[in-house]
């Protein structure tokens, strides 16, 4: 599908006229690398899904030769701003979730396992939230979440969060007192 707003009914009517192939490998590292060229005219972070139910871990000699950690390396070092967020549905191998989370990590995102439909709604859900990130009074990012997702803990202090939506919002004087508990909402005056 061509880049623009989410369609939901346009996206599921694409998906369900997927054939799958059963034992087939799906070129996750080229995927990844595409993204350089699939988002080459958007600006500011991007979030990057990727749902995948493999659990082959790289190398494998039978996925199409891209390793994906190199192609999430290759996005950075092009200096493109991306978030890439895996969920793993009904993953049971602990060594391919260990290597999602690496994947995810790896490309300044997050890791979602989902053993069934709800939990796949949930963890895409979760997966496309806005990324949230805290800057200390030196400008250094201390920390980083995603909206909704789960709390982020931080010293005392006083510190900038910056919501990474679009339009990205800001809050500029966030303080945080010994066993405070903070909530912020999008949306307030002034943000």
């Amino acid at each position: 599908m061509p880049l623009g707003p989410l369609d939901p009914d346009a996206v599921t009517a694409l998906v369900d006229r997927i054939k799958v192939v059963q034992e087939a490998d799906t070129p996750l590292g080229q995927a990844i690398a595409a993204v350089a060229t699939d988002l080459a005219n958007t600006n500011g972070t991007r979030i990057v899904l990727l749902i995948t139910d493999s659990e082959e871990v790289w190398p494998h000699r039978d996925l199409c030769r891209s390793d994906p950690a190199a192609a999430i390396r290759g996005l950075t070092a092009q200096g493109i701003e991306v978030r890439l967020n895996i969920v793993g549905f009904a993953l049971t191998d602990r060594k391919a979730k260990a290597q999602m989370r690496e994947w995810a990590s790896l490309g300044n995102g997050s890791y979602f396992d989902a053993g069934d439909k709800a939990e796949l709604a949930a963890g895409i859900a979760r997966a496309l939230a806005a990324p949230v990130e805290i800057y200390d009074r030196a400008d250094v990012l201390i920390a980083s979440g995603t909206v909704g997702g789960d709390p982020i803990t931080v010293p005392v202090g006083t510190y900038r969060v910056e919501v990474l939506s679009d339009p990205p919002a800001t809050f500029p004087d966030v303080n945080v007192g010994p066993g405070a508990g903070i909530s912020l909402t999008l949306g307030e005056p002034g943000q």
